[in-house]
């Protein structure tokens, strides 16, 4: 019989530990070649032995699983590696006070939804310390921790998970129902297994985030009616998605997929009434531009596979690198159909207003024409100075009634057509300056986004000028570009006003005329967001200056 070695057996001890051992026998003979005896060394290999279950511990933990599965595979490993009744990967939750455990073996067996409160315990030391262990008499050092109490736990071993930004997230722990001793190495093992869990807690923190960010993109693009879609830059196909198919009324499937080109789209989707515009802005470069994206927006309507016709606002961005190539197109469609039927009607009963007020203030000047033939013919036959006062003071009383009606005639006017782009220059109202005035204006090439009665605005301050100004002879008109607001400043050389009345001055009824230029400058403009203040000095002259925000002016 030849020599027996390399017999890798477990003694258990008095203490009740098992540890591993190497055995090597060989054999004793007698005279006669008969073996008698046994010699033999058993080696203790439990360090070795631990080692090597340690290092296929960690790298089955650390590669192949990933997300959830992952943290599973580490308790799983540490739980056979250590021989731990318990092992648990937690992560602390919002209020900072408990440990859900994302994996939790307990006996062998997993445990799902598994919450404790970590103050009071072994892990609130590991947040303070980082590595702790806890060899024996874990309970009588953490009397107030419930859950080792109840599951007679004697010793722990813990680490904590951090992310990113080192803040920690979370716990790697082991318990175990009897004593322990613990390698050294231990702790640098635990401490990179609790990087990959901490990695991996971090990762499903985020995916959580992504997901919940995506429901909540979803369900606000649901209340809002929008679909998002891109373009192929290399083979300039739209790139369409459920959603958009679903806002035309159809299936990917229905269409043979996610990609179309753009003639297919023109002609299938787009209204045959607005085919050439989808066409003109589709095959129309970028503007050139410094900004490394360009914005813009545009309606069309759209032909569902129903036969449905929808008003869709289309907002587009096209993405440029540093030399000023297209590299990406996107944007969203969004239905305006309800929106478009709303403003019809409104349209609509604007209309019959209009026409009511007309009406009515037609009526009300031929009335007026009427009382003023009445008091001329009174004065002319009339010379009883009491009776002439009064009727000059009734054609006082009707020339107020007729200057507000006149009023009501413009102010219907404001806000009934839609915003456009005006060029500064082409409303100054360089044709109603008296002779005795120089206006200089200093705007050409810039563009405002207001309603069309903007030339008011400039009248009105004209007439403002030369109504209060008293000796005017200079007005100047200048714009200064600050924080991607516009501002534009008209200022002249009369009296000013005073501090009292710079806030005052835009009320409607305030002046000394009729009280509605100012009041009119105002309401025009902040149709589109456009403020406008008095800032000069009383004595050296007036100065409005119009505030116009980013977005609402172009050169």
């Amino acid at each position: 019989m030849k020599k027996i070695s390399g017999i890798e057996h477990r003694i258990r001890h008095a203490d009740g530990s098992w540890r591993w051992y190497l055995l090597t026998l060989s054999p004793v003979y007698d005279a006669h070649g008969t073996i008698i005896s046994f010699n033999g060394i058993s080696l203790d290999i439990n360090e070795k032995i631990t080692t090597q279950s340690a290092i296929r511990m960690m790298f089955e933990s650390i590669v192949g699983t990933t997300g959830i599965p992952s943290l599973l595979k580490i308790a799983e490993n540490i739980t056979s590696w250590l021989g731990a009744d318990c092992v648990i990967v937690g992560e602390i939750q919002p209020d900072n006070q408990t440990v859900k455990a994302l994996s939790m073996i307990l006996d062998g067996r997993e445990v799902k939804d598994f919450i404790y409160h970590f103050k009071g315990t072994p892990c609130e030391d590991v947040i303070k310390k980082g590595f702790c262990c806890y060899p024996d008499e874990a309970i009588r050092l953490f009397p107030d921790s419930r859950d080792l109490v109840e599951l007679n736990i004697r010793a722990y071993v813990g680490v904590p998970l951090k992310n990113s930004r080192g803040e920690i997230i979370g716990f790697v722990c082991a318990l175990f129902r009897n004593p322990i001793q613990i390698a050294s190495y231990v702790q640098d093992f635990f401490s990179i297994i609790g990087v990959k869990a901490g990695s991996e807690i971090e990762r499903f923190r985020i995916e959580r985030e992504l997901l919940e960010n995506r429901e909540i993109l979803a369900n606000a693009m649901n209340l809002t009616n929008l679909a998002n879609w891109e373009v192929d830059i290399t083979t300039g196909e739209f790139i369409f998605n459920d959603r958009f198919y679903s806002q035309c009324g159809t299936t990917a499937e229905q269409e043979g997929g996610y990609r179309m080109n753009n003639d297919r789209y023109i002609r299938e989707f787009v209204h045959p009434d607005d085919q050439q515009l989808v066409t003109d802005v589709i095959l129309t470069p970028a503007t050139p531009s410094e900004s490394p994206y360009v914005d813009f927006q545009w309606e069309h309507r759209i032909i569902r596979r129903d036969g449905e016709v929808r008003d869709i606002l289309v907002r587009t961005r096209i993405l440029k690198d540093s030399e000023r190539n297209v590299i990406m197109i996107h944007g969203a469609n969004q239905d305006i159909t309800e929106r478009k039927k709303a403003e019809e009607v409104l349209r609509r009963v604007n209309r019959q207003l209009n026409l009511l007020t007309s009406i009515t203030r037609h009526d009300i000047l031929n009335s007026l024409m009427a009382i003023y033939w009445f008091l001329d013919a009174i004065e002319h036959k009339f010379s009883d100075p009491v009776l002439l006062e009064y009727v000059m003071g009734m054609n006082m009383a009707a020339g107020e009634i007729q200057s507000q009606i006149e009023f009501t005639r413009v102010y219907e006017e404001l806000g009934s057509h839609e915003p456009a782009w005006i060029s500064l220059n082409a409303v100054m109202p360089y044709q109603s300056v008296p002779s005795h005035i120089t206006l200089t204006a200093d705007v050409t090439g810039i563009a405002i986004y207001a309603d069309p009665m903007l030339d008011k605005v400039f009248f009105n301050l004209l007439d403002n000028s030369i109504r209060h100004g008293q000796r005017v002879t200079e007005i100047r008109v200048s714009t200064h570009e600050s924080d991607d607001n516009l501002k534009v400043v008209w200022e002249d050389n009369g009296v000013g006003v005073s501090a009292a009345e710079k806030e005052s001055i835009f009320l409607r009824g305030f002046g000394k005329h009729t009280g509605f230029g100012m009041f009119l400058v105002q309401e025009i403009l902040s149709l589109t967001d456009i403020t406008i203040q008095e800032t000069g000095r009383e004595g050296e002259g007036a100065r409005f200056e119009i505030l116009v925000p980013k977005g609402f002016w172009r050169k």
